[in-house]
């Protein structure tokens, strides 16, 4: 219950819970996140603006051994400044063909006519239109060769100010991004993937949960049993299989048989291995779980890498005697220092925070105090010689002494039953985004009603965040209604109808 929102709580010496957390899975949550903040709401669950971000807070900046401190955010850092304006410019303005022949409306402007659409016909369409000449024009492209197209001097597109980026602005920008952190472990995404998450505003003003994002999913568990639902904890389920039109769950704990209707929300990579008969094609209808296209979807779209390493330190950073935050385009790209409030004094370092490649170089280590030993702290020193923050690596230490209380690592890609952190399809993929999405249509048709329907972040068009897996959550449940008869009141809308209809083409497929 919950996956990969997961609030790990640090321990005091007597094994009572700190306020001092490691979220392992899902950590900032953007306001655009509509439907999460809505259970929010719902649960009065509190959020704040107190993760330190980049430049917000203050952040050493450390490129090709050259450091820089770094406290306005509204200033790129010392030599970043062209990759800021260029990034600005693509996201404020805009692009265009250096022909004239195409325009492409910025994302800022996309997601102005997001929110207009609710209650304009007219901005709807307009959405439409745009991001379907988006489709057809990056289709193919990572995020990389996109960027290439707009900012590369011989490239096909431009800013509205016709900036153009050196070798080493794309180098800058994939090692430190515009000094929030490095996109390079994520050049062989597809453009549109990325692209996405700029227009529907994820990665604007991220908030805080001091509580712990687990909290949502203790709520969703407390009302669950109150209204009589029925929890089977830490039993891994072996496959699903239908019967005689009912569908049975074997799991190691007990098979659970007779089910008229079956939810799948897991990621899409603990489908297609852990699960036997959800992403297998059945020839008879009659026992399928999915349709071919939706198998070949759960079983071919890309998962990302990620590794996670946290701390439980004193509060050194206070009074300004260290940086919040370090950006480097070392073996440790990224390190945070978290606030939760501990009354004893104590805080969260955030020591990696890594996807895709740069995930994978580390997962040979699986011990925390390793990692530790050998890796953060030989980075920090690196990292900080010649500074006033030289001895910044002799801060973390444990903050009760017991490095197994205080130290937590989680490598999703080796976590038993997860097989990654979470979607991020590569050029060509959105088709398998569309086909997953939309899985749960089918129960608006008897002949392709299979009453199994899959549900997940991974199965959205926003991996790793908490919005996708509600979106899809809420459609399954949806569908259920749906197919058994169920009807919606006139006040809501039935996703069923509303939703589920594709209205984009898509291609290549691959």
């Amino acid at each position: 219950m919950g996956g990969r929102t997961y609030s790990d709580f640090f321990l005091e010496k007597d094994g009572k819970k700190s306020k001092d957390i490691a979220e392992l899975g899902a950590m900032r949550f953007p306001p655009s996140e509509e439907t999460l903040f809505h259970y929010f709401y719902k649960f009065g669950i509190k959020t704040t603006s107190g993760f330190p971000d980049p430049g917000k807070q203050p952040t050493w900046v450390s490129y090709q051994h050259t450091g820089q401190l770094w406290s306005d955010e509204t200033t790129p850092p010392k030599g970043f400044e062209n990759v800021h304006n260029g990034f600005v410019s693509l996201v404020t303005n805009g692009i265009h063909s250096r022909d004239g022949a195409r325009e492409f409306p910025s994302s800022i402007e996309m997601s102005n006519l997001l929110k207009k659409s609710a209650s304009d016909q007219n901005s709807y369409k307009q959405i439409i239109a745009i991001w379907q000449k988006y489709l057809d024009y990056f289709g193919a492209d990572s995020w990389y060769s996109g960027l290439r197209k707009i900012f590369a001097p011989n490239g096909e597109l431009a800013t509205r100010e016709k900036i153009i980026w050196t070798e080493d602005d794309f180098t800058r920008f994939g090692t430190l991004g515009i000094g929030s952190g490095g996109f390079g472990p994520l050049y062989n995404i597809g453009f549109l993937y990325i692209y996405r998450l700029l227009v529907n505003q994820l990665e604007t003003n991220q908030l805080f949960v001091p509580s712990g994002i687990s909290s949502l999913a203790d709520n969703l568990l407390e009302g669950f049993q109150k209204s009589g639902g029925k929890l089977v904890r830490n039993t891994r389920v072996l496959s699903v299989k239908k019967e005689n039109g009912k569908w049975t769950i074997f799991s190691v704990g007990g098979d659970f048989g007779g089910l008229d209707y079956v939810i799948v929300a897991t990621s899409n990579r603990s489908m297609e291995i852990s699960i036997d008969g959800v992403s297998v094609y059945q020839p008879d209808h009659s026992k399928a779980a999915t349709s071919l296209d939706t198998a070949e979807a759960i079983n071919r779209t890309h998962m990302v890498p990620s590794s996670k390493f946290f701390i439980r330190t004193k509060k050194f950073w206070e009074g300004g005697k260290y940086p919040r935050n370090i950006l480097s385009d070392t073996r440790v790209p990224q390190v945070y220092t978290l606030d939760y409030g501990d009354p004893s004094g104590s805080g969260v370092v955030l020591g990696q925070y890594t996807w895709e490649d740069a995930s994978i170089k580390t997962l040979a280590i699986t011990d925390p105090e390793e990692y530790l030993n050998t890796l953060l702290i030989p980075a920090i020193n690196e990292i900080m010689e010649g500074t006033p923050y030289e001895d910044y690596s002799s801060q973390l230490v444990p903050f009760t002494g017991d490095v197994k209380r205080d130290l937590r690592l989680i490598n999703w890609e080796t976590e038993p039953y997860y097989y990654g952190g979470f979607t991020l399809a590569r050029p060509g993929q959105d088709s398998y985004i569309d086909q997953m999405f939309h899985d749960f249509s089918k129960s608006s048709d008897k002949n392709t009603d299979t009453h199994l329907y899959i549900a997940g972040d991974s199965c959205s068009w926003s991996g790793g965040w908490i919005e996708g897996a509600l979106h899809t959550g809420l459609n399954a449940a949806a569908a259920v209604i749906f197919s058994s008869g169920g009807t919606f009141s006139d006040k809501t809308s039935n996703p069923v109808k509303d939703v589920a209809p594709p209205i984009y083409t898509y291609y290549p497929k691959g």
